[in-house]
């Protein structure tokens, strides 16, 4: 924390840090650019707006606990859907399939709708159907 308050180099932390998790130059720069992000103020905003929390078990960018904790305790529970994927990714990408460079190219070109964690795009789908129901709306097609 004391690097990213002032503002340290990639080359600072690497310095710095023994770093067990091989952050990157540009995961670095990613950290470096949102520690201090914080999205209260939007989701307050979203009160009545149905809302669909999609976490990853293997994010490294987002603390899915904290951020399910701060969902639960900022939305009313009639709006919030969450939806826990333990095999995905940031992405929402297999993490098996995210590790192989080759099997991600292979999926991604011969079949990329398996490219996403089970389930996920199924789940994107009925939640899309059921807003749209809720408002009336039943020509949706997501």
């Amino acid at each position: 924390m004391r690097l990213l308050r002032r503002g340290a180099t990639y080359a600072e932390y690497r310095a710095a840090v023994e770093d067990p998790d091989g952050v990157t130059p540009a995961r670095w720069r990613f950290i470096s650019a949102n520690y201090t992000s914080d999205a209260v103020a939007d989701l307050r905003a979203m009160k009545g707006t149905s809302v669909l929390l999609v976490l990853a078990g293997h994010d490294v960018n987002v603390d899915v606990r904290e951020t399910q904790a701060v969902y639960r305790e900022v939305l009313p529970a009639s709006t919030l859907s969450v939806e826990h994927y333990p095999d995905a990714t940031h992405s929402l990408v297999d993490h098996a399939t995210e590790r192989s460079s080759l099997r991600l190219t292979a999926t991604a070109v011969l079949a990329p709708r398996k490219l996403y964690a089970a389930g996920f795009l199924d789940r994107q789908t009925r939640f899309l159907r059921e807003t749209g129901t809720r408002r009336g709306d039943t020509s949706a097609t997501p």
